[in-house]
């Protein structure tokens, strides 16, 4: 659990620093995210890790697309400013979080 949090981290960091649009930067974000994602599933799924659960799969993709939804109408009332001060924040937090072990 920890290495997909330190890669959230590094992510976050490393498209900060690209002065994208809010827009931009969650939806770069979101597609790095989407191909590590269904890069691990297919590893797990070829190894035997996981099993193919048609009820279970739909339920996941069905609370993950209520999610986004509601988190998309939530982002974009936020204004670009106030989005990156929240970014940085967490950031900054994370870094604090990371030197404190």
């Amino acid at each position: 659990m920890n290495r997909v949090v330190n890669f959230f981290k590094i992510r976050t960091a490393v498209l900060s620093t690209l002065n994208l649009k809010k827009e931009n930067f969650l939806a770069t974000s979101f597609a790095i995210a989407f191909l590590v994602d269904l890069t691990r599933i297919s590893v797990y799924y070829g190894n035997g890790m996981m099993t193919l659960d048609y009820y279970w799969w739909f339920s996941v993709f069905a609370v993950a697309l209520v999610g986004s939804l509601i988190g998309r109408k939530i982002v974009f009332k936020i204004p670009g400013p106030v989005f990156y001060r929240f970014v940085y924040s967490a950031l900054f937090l994370a870094g604090i979080m990371f030197i404190a072990g």
